[in-house]
């Protein structure tokens, strides 16, 4: 894309013109959980910023993206108008938490892997060792991502709204199926996550 300052610091910027492998299509949905682009006149930009605990991850969001520098804080900033420009055309918005949007332009065979990046980063799992079902996950986002993921996925339960009009709530049946579906063929995955997964569920 034209225009802006000279670029000092190269990396991919094609990297989401087009959602052609598993890994991309996880990253556009961790993005649309975890990541926030700004496109304003002077600052076209991609920011994901997470906990201490999952630096790794955004390691490996850097090394797929050949991010040059070495990250060593769970955050990293892509300052890129074209990959603003490619990201709003896979349909991630300013502000989406409130604005809306699904992922599109994913072709069909890579829907799962973005739906498993949308887990990682919305979703949570706990395992409650005293329970009779063991393992409980759910995702929590807005109501038309949760409907997209129910679509793509066919997991999940009656959607409920929580903390206002904005955000809700989906429960997912924690079966050895159920996170077949999601993580079977997984080559991308929160790894904090997918280890909680693995021992217990998967098949």
């Amino acid at each position: 894309m034209p225009g802006g300052r000279p670029r000092t610091l190269f990396y991919n910027l094609d990297y989401f013109e087009s959602i052609d492998s598993p890994d991309k299509a996880y990253w556009l949905g961790f993005i649309f959980g975890d990541g926030t682009i700004s496109n304003r006149k002077y600052s076209q930009n991609l920011k994901i910023h997470l906990a201490e605990k999952d630096l790794s991850h955004i390691q490996k969001f850097a090394k797929d993206v050949e991010y040059p520098k070495n990250i060593v804080n769970p955050k990293i900033v892509l300052s890129s108008q074209k990959i603003v420009f490619d990201l709003q055309n896979k349909g991630v918005r300013e502000n989406k938490t409130y604005s809306g949007g699904t992922p599109h332009n994913v072709p069909k065979q890579f829907l799962i892997d973005c739906a498993r990046g949308l887990f990682d980063a919305d979703g949570s799992i706990s395992y409650h060792p005293n329970s009779r079902t063991k393992l409980q996950a759910k995702l929590t986002t807005n109501k038309e991502l949760l409907e997209w993921f129910k679509e793509v996925t066919g997991l999940g339960n009656t959607i409920i709204p929580i903390k206002g009009k904005f955000h809700y709530e989906m429960r997912i049946r924690a079966t050895p199926e159920n996170f077949n579906i999601l993580y079977g063929d997984s080559k991308r995955h929160l790894d904090r996550k997918y280890e909680l997964v693995r021992p217990h569920i998967l098949i």
